[in-house]
């Protein structure tokens, strides 16, 4: 009988396990301290710009904390799990979905006062499905454009020229 239970408490776990869903928009908490911290605000948009790519679009408050930006995009490799990490500056923030991807955790290394949650309000969709061939050029683009987020912004052209350089490199040594 014991046996019975537990096999269907697995079958009942697995068919509740839901795909993940970055794609949409988010409302942040109010857990975030701007007077110590960069925080997310506005809503927060999530997209899928191309295959095997997720955009993050956000507006931001703290100051000094964010480099005196006030908004700021990213775009990473779409991840394989429940986790993606960025860059702003020095600081690398985690973004944690949950498992019915109605909600991200955000964690930062700048501090636990820095932590909060963010609300999905709305669903976005999209027809793009990363396949094999386009991962590997994913994963270039994406180290090129985290790169570009984290300089600042008078250096960023010139390393745009030098990330432009070696991605046409790469694609003709293919």
């Amino acid at each position: 009988m014991q046996s019975f239970i537990i096999i269907f408490l697995v079958f009942l776990f697995i068919g509740s396990v839901q795909p993940q869903n970055w794609l949409g928009d988010y409302t942040p908490g109010s857990t975030c301290s701007t007077s110590s911290c960069c925080c997310l605000t506005g809503i927060i948009v999530v997209t899928s710009p191309s295959a095997c790519f997720l955009s993050f679009t956000t507006g931001l408050s703290g100051g000094s904390f964010c480099l005196y930006q006030s908004a700021y995009t990213s775009t990473i490799s779409t991840p394989s799990g429940f986790v993606a990490t960025l860059s702003l500056g020095p600081y690398v923030i985690t973004f944690i979905l949950s498992s019915n991807s109605q909600a991200i955790n955000v964690t930062s290394t700048q501090g636990s006062q820095c932590q909060t949650s963010l609300t999905k309000t709305a669903n976005l969709t999209s027809s793009t499905t990363c396949t094999a061939s386009t991962s590997s050029t994913a994963s270039t683009s994406s180290a090129a454009v985290g790169l570009i987020n984290t300089m600042p912004p008078s250096k960023n052209g010139l390393l745009y020229i030098m990330t432009f350089i070696g991605l046409t490199k790469s694609v003709w040594s293919m």
